[in-house]
This record gives structure tokens, sequence and C-alpha cells, in this order.
């Protein structure tokens, strides 16, 4: 899964001129000027103010005495003795005095000195935490997404004022919250730049006040200022994120995250009983730097920062890392190490995901996934962290997650059915019935995008709503791999996952290429193209990831196999051309069941620029014999030809007229199909009859090796070539139709 570990501002101070008894008055902002800490609450830059009132009166003060003393004598040295000579005495009515007694003098004003600032950093230390005196109105409980400490970070849905919701990431790491630069025509009056540090680099803020923010009904206590960036930099696959809730929101709360419920709690932070809570550390808060004086190795001495926004376990600085790939002999992935063990303030954790933090700054973080091991606190008015230990390993991605890339029963299972299920009525109403009517199969893609908040564009007839997550381009710093492992009857299995690229220095700007769909296969969903967005977002390409009809949050309760399916796409086309979200020209790519719709579309909206079908079949009925055969159901070949065309009367068409090859010869722009020699469901005949049928200029790619389930994550094969295929027939957007997006979109 992707990584980000948070942002951390980096301030340059503006000197001002300020009265010396008004800590409390902030200086406005200029525009343009690059703003310090500021906010207007008086606690914290009554600190900041009395600190540069004792530095400007110290550095303007003593000058003075000093030239005052030194103007009645001189202090002098012998060039040959460093004691002091007759002319370094002073004279005093009768009597002479050293000049060093005026030294006492000195020291009185230095103590006073350094007495107030050690007031100031001391006994008013707690007013770092502005209105804590007022303690804010505290939040119900809410539930966060499941994904959060098992590879996601934390999201939450917050709301503006105005009743626009917004998808937000938990992140203690990042000491300002921000916002995302498409919402910057309604934030009103700019107010500055600030440069930002990201654990990847820098980049240029702009300095808003702050809106007003609501989770559920309740509003939260922020900062005066808000900062907005292009969060597509960060590092997530997906996600279409609009803020970073920062400490100068979460420092006001004690915040309690709960990731077996999946449940954030706002408590009192005079009520909890630290022994219910578990386990206390306490926290040093610098510059809204969370930090605790523990590590994931247990080297004493070495302190870690706090980053929720970090969603893998943490890092570690360059010496403690290479000591522990020599002490456990690890082997590193795309930067990363997996610690078998290692060891927080005395107890033993097991299989930790770490980098390396090669910058020049000491640098130990602990992040989400270590975390979601413990019931958390954070009492930030106290300064104090709880971890309730619940678990000494990673958490699971999901109870009952079996890694297979089924999600839900298929039309041939006919187990649990009553004896009448297996006739040709009962199977011809299973063959048109929406896949996620039946029951589920939690796997290792379903709710990858359980984090955002819906999006349902509604089409027919017959009537229904597609489920729409929209990944913009750029670079994830995720890197997609497979192989194929040997097994024991030695077919070999392909494994396959995305690796997070940390320690890669960060890309040249990716250019907008364009936008393409990916359609999904037959009883799967928009979770299961994850990896092809990531690689084809990273390409340039915008993203756009639908749930077919009667597939994972859509709705829809039939199924038509292309004739209700290429309506929906080309009214969710209309949808996004309307909105402006895409060029008039677009490219799919589909697999299985999904490869055979984008060809009939392709054949009906010119719209299309260019497909790549992977695995696509030719004849329905052959398609669903397969089918059956695949997985062993108990139907006779009899049964499922009368079920298929009792199925065809329901849907008022003929399976001839929606084959793939009738879609080829209707087609006008050139495709790229992809096979696998072992697909049993669309062989090497179907690819054939529909290369022969294709427009000149298709092409097509055989993976001898590769059987329909695992054909479409074959990436070592078939991921250049897909690349190659897009530059090649998918123009780039000209910058005036660029433009014309982005005016729309703002």
């Amino acid at each position: 899964m992707p990584s980000h570990c948070g942002c951390s501002t980096g301030w340059k101070e503006r000197k001002r001129a300020l009265p010396p008894w008004q800590p409390g008055i902030l200086p406005a902002i200029e525009p343009g000027a690059t703003p310090g800490v500021q906010s207007e609450r008086r606690g914290k830059h009554r600190i900041y103010f009395l600190r540069r009132t004792v530095r400007d009166w110290y550095s303007d003060i003593l000058p003075r005495i000093d030239r005052a003393l030194s103007r009645r004598m001189p202090i002098r040295r012998s060039r040959t003795n460093k004691s002091l000579t007759p002319h370094s005495m002073e004279r005093c009515g009768s009597r002479e005095k050293p000049c060093f007694q005026r030294v006492p003098l000195l020291m009185t004003v230095i103590g006073a000195c350094v007495c107030l600032a050690l007031f100031c950093s001391c006994a008013m230390a707690p007013i770092w935490f502005s209105h804590d005196s007022i303690p804010p109105k505290l939040p119900a409980a809410v539930s966060f997404n499941k994904g959060a400490g098992r590879g996601d970070p934390l999201y939450l849905t917050l709301r503006l004022e105005s009743g626009e919701e917004l998808l937000f990431m938990v992140d203690t790491g990042a000491a300002f919250t921000l916002l995302d630069k498409s919402l910057e025509p309604g934030l009103g009056k700019r107010y500055g730049t600030a440069r930002i540090k990201w654990l990847g680099g820098k980049s240029t803020a702009v300095v808003y006040r702050a809106p007003k923010l609501y989770l559920g009904d309740t509003q939260l206590l922020t900062g005066a200022r808000i900062l907005t960036d292009d969060l597509r930099m960060i590092p997530l696959a997906g996600q279409p994120l609009q803020g970073i809730l920062g400490t100068d929101c979460l420092r006001h709360y004690c915040i309690q995250l709960d990731f077996a419920a999946r449940k954030i709690r706002f408590l009192d932070p005079d009520l909890p009983k630290s022994e219910d809570l578990g386990r206390a550390f306490p926290l040093s808060i610098f510059f809204s730097t969370v930090s605790a004086h523990e590590n994931l190795v247990g080297v004493k001495g070495a302190k870690s920062d706090i980053d929720t926004g970090c969603n893998f376990d943490g890092t570690l600085s360059s010496g403690l890392f290479q000591q522990e790939l020599r002490q456990q002999n690890l082997v590193l992935t795309n930067g990363m190490a997996r610690l078998a063990e290692s060891f927080w303030a005395g107890e033993t954790y097991t299989n930790l995901n770490v980098v390396e933090y090669g910058g020049r700054r000491f640098h130990n973080l602990v992040g989400l996934r270590f975390l979601a091991r413990h019931l958390v606190t954070f009492n930030f008015p106290k300064r104090t962290m709880y971890l309730q230990r619940q678990s000494v390993g990673p958490l699971a991605n999901e109870p009952g997650s079996t890694n297979t890339l089924g999600s839900t029963s298929g039309w041939w299972e006919t187990e649990g059915l009553p004896p009448s299920g297996n006739d040709k009525e009962s199977l011809a109403a299973r063959l048109v019935s929406a896949p996620n009517l039946r029951p589920g199969k939690p796997d290792a893609f379903s709710k990858v995008f359980s984090w955002d908040p819906p999006r349902f564009i509604s089409v027919g007839p017959p009537s229904a709503k597609l489920r729409v997550v929209q990944m913009p381009y750029g670079d994830y710093r995720m890197k997609v791999a497979s192989k194929v492992i040997p097994v024991a009857d030695g077919e070999g299995k392909l494994w396959f996952e995305g690796l997070p690229e940390n320690n890669r220095s960060p890309a040249a700007p990716v250019r907008n290429r364009g936008t393409l769909l990916l359609l999904h296969d037959y009883n799967y969903q928009k979770e299961h193209m994850v990896p092809w967005a990531w690689v084809l977002a990273q390409a340039g390409y915008n993203i756009i990831l639908p749930d077919l009809r009667g597939h994972g949050d859509s709705s829809g309760e039939t199924i038509s196999y292309g004739k209700y399916e290429t309506a929906d796409l080309r009214q969710l086309l209309d949808y996004l051309t309307q909105q402006r979200a895409c060029a008039e020209k677009v490219g799919v790519l589909g697999v299985g069941y999904g490869a055979s719709l984008a060809l009939h579309w392709a054949a009906r909206d010119p719209r299309v620029g260019t497909v790549v079908a992977i695995a696509p079949y030719n004849q329905p009925e052959q398609a669903f014999a397969r089918m059956a055969r695949q997985n062993e159901a108990s139907l006779s070949s009899e049964v499922l030809k009368e079920a298929s065309a009792l199925a065809a009367a329901r849907l008022d068409i003929k399976w001839t007229d929606w084959s793939g090859e009738t879609a080829m010869r209707h087609l006008k722009e050139p495709v790229l199909l992809i096979g696998g020699g072992k697909d049993a469901i669309c062989s090497t005949n179907d690819l054939n009859a529909l290369e022969q049928a294709a427009p000149a200029g298709s092409k097509r790619l055989l993976i001898p090796e590769a059987d329909h389930k695992v054909i479409g994550y074959w990436f070592n094969e078939i991921e250049e070539p897909v690349k190659a295929w897009f530059r090649e027939h998918m123009p780039a957007p000209t910058d005036g139709q660029l433009k014309k997006q982005k005016t729309a979109s703002q």
C-alpha cells in the first residue's frame, strides 16, 4: 500500500517592531509574506513575544551598560600578561577598584534574563495549547476506515460550513491543517505563502483564514490559518484526499483510537484514569512536532516522532537502520526492511515494516501500523500518550480474508439451493441476477475504498446507481510487481503486490495524458482494478473506476452482458464530460467481462478512443459453459443451454448480437487484445477469432503460462505494452483542453 509520512512545516519568522508590553497582539500577515507559527490565540504568542522582548532587551540594554562602564575606565590587558594592568584600575572616590567589579552587575542582569526566559519556557509552557482553559466542545465518537492501521492511513469525513463533505487524513506529523488547492476559490482572501517540508521534499503552500470544520455536528477547534497545497503529491493510491487534519487542531483534544472497534473517541482530558488506558508515555511537543522518548528498536536515548500520517510501522535513522540490517541479516524490498522482532519500551513486537530516513537530521518515527496494535489515547492537553497493547503482530487485513479474487458466489454455485435450483428457470434467473445480491466472500481487495465518501451516478433504464471513484494522475511512488512462484504441481502461482518506493527521489512532474476508465471482470468490483490504477495514474492518466451495474457498491438487480451496461457507460461518460472531468476522448481497459463490455461500448460510442481488452470472451453462451466447467458446477450442458436461451428472452436480446466478433466488426479504432495460453474462458481460439474481426492496426499479445484469473495481473510482461499502446493511440489533451477542464473544476 502506499506510504506517506505526514508533513511538517518549516517557518522563517519575519521581524516585526512591536510594543514590548503587547505580547498578545498578532501582527497581520502581509500578502506574499512568509508567515511564522502564528495564531490569534494569546497563550502561544505570549511565550514567543516575551522571549523576543527578553532577547531584544538583552541585546539592547546590556551593551549600553557595558559602554557606560567602559567610558569610566576601559579594561585593558597587558600584551605580555593576561592579568589586569594598572590602567585597568578605576577610581571611585579616594579608593581604586578593579573594573572587573562591575561583573556582579552584569551577572545580575544576565541572571534576570535567564530566569525570565525559564519562566516563559517552563511556567508558561502549557499555554502552548491555546484556549485549554476553556475546553472545546467534544465531538461524538465516529467510525473511521477499515483499512486504517492495516496499510491505509486513518481517514475521517469532515464538513465545511456550507455542508460540503471532505475526506481528511488524521496526521499528528503535520503541524498545520491543510486543504487541497482545488478548494482555494471558496477560502476568500489569500494571506501569503509558506514553505512546507514533506518527507520526500519541499513545496510552497498558500495561507488562508481557516474555515470552520465540523465533525458530525460539532465544530472543531483549529488554528486561525490554514494552508493549501496540491495533495495529489501524497503517494496514496487513488485517494481523492481533500485535507490533512494536523496538530494545530488535534492538540486541543484527548483522542482515543480504537482500531478493534474502528472508532475515534474524544475524551475529557481530566477524566480518563491511566490504569484504564494502558502504559503512559510522556510526549514532547515542539512547534507541533509530537515525540516520545522511545524507538522501534529499543535503543536508549533515541526518541521518535509520533506520526499517524505514516501508514507503515515507521522509520529509523541511518545509523539505527544499518545496525538492524547487520544484526538481523535483513533484505531490503524497495528500501523497506521487515523486522522479524523489535522492541518498544521493553516489550517485544513482530513483523515491523520500517524504512531508513536518509535526511541530515536524526530522525526516528512511529507510524500508524505500529500504533494500531494498541488502544491508543493521545491526551494532548496533558502531553501524554497511552498504549494498551492488543496485538504483538500487525493487524490482519480483514477477518476471514482469503487473499483470493472473488467476492461473491457465482451463478453456477448450487450448494444450499433447493432441489429445483438446478432447473432451467432457476438457472436463467441466476444468470441475469446481480452478483452483489448473492452472499459475499470478503477478500484482500474488498474495502480498499472504504474511506471514500460514496459518489453515485444515476443511470438507466432500468434504473441503477453506479459507484464511481476517481484517481488523479500523479507520482504515487508505488511500484506494482508480479512474478510466478513455483508450487508442488509444477504449474506455478502468480504473486503480485504494490510496493511503496519511499526512498526514491521525486520523479519529474507527470504530464496529464488524458482519462482512462478501468472495467472489472464479472463477479469482481472496482477494487480489483487498483493495481492497474496505480500503474496508469503514474503514467499520466486520470483514472475512473466504476462498479459495473449489479457489482460492488452499485445498484441494479439485473445484468445483461452488454445491453444495459453499454448504455450505463455512455451515461457515465456524459456525466464526466458535462462536469469537464475528462476530455472528449477516453481510453478503456477491461478484464474478462469488463473487456467484452469495453469492446461493445467502443462500437457504440465514438468518444472511446481505444480499448485494451484483457481476456475478452467471444460468445456469451460458450463463456457460460466454460465457467461452469472451470468451477466444477453440477449443471448439465442441456439445462445450461436452455437456461441461456431463457435468459436471452428475458433480456430481449440475441446472444450473437453481443458476441465479441460482432463488436469488432463495428469498431473503427484499433484495439490491443491480451490473452492467456491457459485461459479456459477466453480461449486462444476466441482470441484468434477476435483478432481476425478487429480493425486494421489491432494487435494481439499472448502470455502462454497465464490463466483467466491471473492474466489481468501479469504485470511483468503486459504492463509496458499496455502503457505503450495508450501512449500511441491516446493523444494527450492540448493545453487549451486542460485549461478548460481546470477552469470548470474550480
